[in-house]
């Protein structure tokens, strides 16, 4: 499976900017690792050869978005309703394009 995971990145900082508008400058120098982070762990949660069982597999979606929410809440210019919003939102970004790759 070949991604190209700087464009993933892109895509899901473009989506994170969005939706926090003017408070992603908060967190624009450390977002693009964090989103790193959450892109290699979606890799791994979508890949059918890494013996999760389904259960498994919606834990560590979770702990992903629960990690996410809690980098944009470490601004503190955020909403707890905002950081959920937005974690999903890019969660939603890294799976899709993730998805797009390995079906190409």
């Amino acid at each position: 499976m070949s991604i190209d995971k700087t464009a993933v990145i892109k895509e899901a900082l473009k989506k994170l900017e969005e939706v926090l508008q003017g408070k992603f400058e908060l967190i624009a120098k450390t977002a693009p690792l964090q989103l790193r982070l959450l892109t290699e762990n979606a890799l791994i949660i979508k890949d059918p050869d890494n013996g999760l069982n389904d259960k498994q597999r919606e834990n560590l979606h979770q702990l992903q978005i629960r990690n996410l929410q809690d980098f944009v809440l470490g601004t503190k210019a955020l909403s707890i309703v905002a950081a959920e919003q937005a974690a999903e939102a890019v969660w939603e970004v890294i799976i899709n394009a993730i998805g797009k790759a390995i079906t190409h």
